[in-house]
């Protein structure tokens, strides 16, 4: 904190409120530019701190995560971006992910759980252990044995919902 005022008195007080400075009435550029730059470095040094911490943790938690917009996939020996809107469907493959856009497949070094992370659940819902679906390209929903369903894509696809993970596709909570 910078205390201005036109009376010295306060000065002895304002020092008691930890005060960073103290500018007395007349003061010049100089002096002011002294004690901005004085309240800046203070500010850089106080950074952690219970308040801080906490002002820290409640801005990451109202701040909307940055979700993936394209995936980096490589081929052979070219490399290229997928719009993460044109994924119909997305499978577990060991260490690898098998991300289906209309008819052809890429393979992406990528764990089903990490990419599940990287994309918007709002886009994206897992819908089996192995599986995630582009909550758009579900045309209908079937119902299947044992209180499982089966979406039926844009495209004719059909992949099972588990029981387990059907809690996760809108309007099915």
């Amino acid at each position: 904190m910078v205390f201005v005022t036109a009376y010295d008195a306060y000065a002895l007080r304002a020092f008691d409120e930890s005060a960073v400075d103290y500018l007395l009435k007349p003061y010049d550029r100089a002096r002011f530019g002294r004690a901005l730059e004085r309240a800046k470095l203070r500010v850089r040094e106080r950074r952690t701190g219970p308040v801080e911490d906490l002002l820290r943790a409640l801005l990451e938690a109202v701040r909307p995560p940055a979700y993936e917009r394209r995936l980096l996939v490589r081929g052979g020996a070219r490399s290229f971006y997928l719009e993460v809107g044109a994924i119909d469907w997305i499978e577990a493959a060991r260490n690898y992910v098998r991300v289906h856009v209309g008819a052809q497949a890429h393979l992406l070094r990528a764990t089903l759980l990490e990419l599940e992370r990287r994309l918007d659940p709002a886009v994206f819902a897992r819908i089996h252990r192995t599986r995630l679906v582009n909550v758009a390209r579900i045309r209908e929903l079937r119902p299947w044995s044992h209180a499982d369903l089966v979406a039926v894509l844009q495209d004719g696809t059909q992949l099972v919902v588990s029981r387990r993970y059907r809690g996760r596709l809108p309007g099915l909570q």
